[in-house]
């Protein structure tokens, strides 16, 4: 017997969708397993740390095991926006960020920044900030690619850590 393993994000197209394999989704660690990764890498971070790490990490186990080595890297205390994140979690979170078009990344960046999440203020900045007129149209390939989630007056990051990512990931 031969058996093939195929992992894949949301977001990405899947080459082997249409050929009938069976499917199983894996979701987020449930907060004792998160809980028992997080004291793995992240021992010797406060208590206060710590659960900010877990709120951020959402479950994502390679957050769990990232997130400790970027703020232990920093003796201060942790900042209360985005966390800093290491190389490998900003590779691992801006990847498909990269492939979006131009405007949807401009809507992005804007959305990164401004953390109220209305979709008019963020067009409204994003225009100015691109020089061009941009529509919630240019959010579609986000929702598309799992990035954020959209409804008529709100865009969510769908991940804590994908809005730090945009921003640690942003050019001048």
């Amino acid at each position: 017997p031969i058996v093939v393993l195929i992992a894949a994000r949301d977001g990405y197209p899947l080459p082997f969708a249409d050929a009938g394999l069976a499917e199983r989704r894996v979701g987020a660690l449930d907060p004792a397993t998160a809980t028992e990764l997080l004291d793995a890498s992240g021992s010797h971070l406060s208590a206060a740390s710590r659960s900010r790490l877990l709120r951020e990490a959402a479950g994502n186990p390679l957050a769990l095991i990232e997130l400790p080595l970027a703020v232990s890297a920093d003796p201060r205390p942790l900042p209360s926006g985005p966390l800093p994140l290491t190389d490998r979690l900003v590779r691992a979170f801006a990847a498909r960020v990269s492939d979006l078009p131009e405007m949807t990344r401009w809507l992005l960046l804007v959305a990164a920044v401004d953390r109220e999440e209305h979709i008019r203020e963020i067009l409204r900045a994003a225009s100015l900030a691109a020089d061009a007129e941009l529509d919630a149209n240019d959010l579609q390939p986000a929702a598309d690619a799992a990035i954020v989630d959209l409804n008529v007056q709100t865009l969510r990051f769908r991940h804590p850590l994908m809005r730090a990512a945009v921003l640690q990931s942003a050019t001048a």
